[in-house]
């Protein structure tokens, strides 16, 4: 069966847990349930079978997208383009300030806002730009990921010629975040010089209020450095609400956004993306030999997504996928103009193809400049 994209109306974003009336004949009556929507229920194809279970319909999705000599379409979505639209609505305005939409006006959610406030900022106070990335698919397999050929770099200013933000910049930008790119901010000496003096977007990030996190970027283990934006809590028992938020007063759009540096030494980038969702309770100790599955060391759903980026080397967010994963040599960057200038994809964090990372899938990719 087909699998349906998911639409949530400003009406149902604007509906706070508090306001929900259980006879609401909404599809979602606020907007903690419409995440749920996103994700398997529990316990789904894992009372059978961890290792099968995959992000809703999200493989068949990405390879539908992959034709050989083909370019790729970057992103895929669980939710409907009016959806996509609203959520770049909300967004967009704590960017630049104003509500995007009146009459009714979005609902501000603290923390998502803070984020957002954090990441213009420190873009603009640096002047950075964006550089993003495309691929052709070279080689399509339907049981593993696909090896892509780069083709083109597109680099594009946050602000227009009077100094005003740049909206087609800045949506796009969030687009890309939603969709789970994963970012690079270059700010390390070695690569932009000393003159510059750009701050760790690390530092800047942890400020905000985080929680350390266990993830598998710029390693081939587990990296213990890395910290999660918001602090929100989860459900630990296992039963239908097992991994969903513990209130859903706490609900945001943005309930997961991973930040740490691409080395462990001072002269470092940083790297930041929106993943699925936060770890959950580590499952191998319920007792099931059904549960034993190394996707379940993070909590289930959070298994799911990792199941997923593996079948296809995407990365996975809240609401869909994105290819740009730094696996493939594929990172969006943000940088400032001298770096864009150099047209490569090193950095420090990333030597090249022969470097020896093990974490990089150079197999996988061709053409990097």
């Amino acid at each position: 069966m087909p699998f349906v994209p998911k639409n949530l109306t400003l009406a149902q974003y604007n509906i706070t847990a508090a306001d929900d009336d259980d006879d609401d004949d909404d599809a979602f009556a606020n907007l903690d349930d419409f995440l749920n929507s996103l994700f398997d229920p529990w316990p789904g194809p894992f009372a059978y079978n961890a290792a099968g279970l995959f992000r809703a319909n999200l493989v068949a999705e990405i390879k539908a997208k992959e034709t050989n000599n083909q370019a790729v379409s970057p992103l895929c979505w669980l939710i409907n383009a009016n959806t996509v639209t609203l959520l770049l609505d909300v967004l967009e305005g704590y960017w630049m300030g104003r509500d995007i939409r009146t009459n009714p006006r979005p609902r501000t959610l603290a923390k998502d806002e803070a984020f957002i406030h954090c990441i213009r900022d420190y873009i603009n106070t640096n002047d950075l730009r964006m550089r993003v990335p495309s691929f052709q698919c070279e080689t399509r397999r339907d049981d593993e990921p696909s090896t892509y050929e780069w083709t083109a770099d597109t680099v594009s200013s946050f602000k227009n010629n009077d100094g005003t933000w740049n909206s087609a910049t800045v949506r796009r930008f969030l687009e890309l975040l939603l969709a789970g790119a994963h970012f690079v901010a270059v700010h390390s000496a070695t690569d932009v010089g000393n003159n510059l003096n750009i701050p760790s977007f690390f530092k800047e990030f942890s400020n905000l209020g985080t929680k350390y996190t266990g993830h598998s970027h710029y390693t081939d283990g587990i990296a213990l450095t890395g910290v999660n934006y918001p602090t929100l809590e989860l459900v630990e028992e296992e039963g239908n609400t097992l991994d969903e938020f513990t209130d859903g007063e706490q609900a945001v759009l943005l309930p997961v956004v991973l930040s740490d540096t691409t080395t462990g030494v001072k002269d470092h980038n940083s790297f930041f993306q929106m993943e699925g969702w936060r770890p959950g309770k580590n499952m191998f100790g319920l007792g099931k030999y059904e549960y034993r599955h190394k996707v379940l060391a993070a909590g289930y759903r959070h298994g799911a997504d990792f199941a997923t980026h593996q079948k296809t080397l995407w990365n996975i967010s809240t609401y869909g996928a994105s290819l740009f994963s730094e696996k493939r040599g594929a990172p969006v960057f943000l940088a400032p103009s001298g770096w864009m200038d150099k047209e490569t994809h090193l950095y420090t964090g990333f030597k090249g193809a022969n470097a020896g990372h093990k974490w990089f899938k150079g197999a996988l990719v061709t053409g990097l400049p």
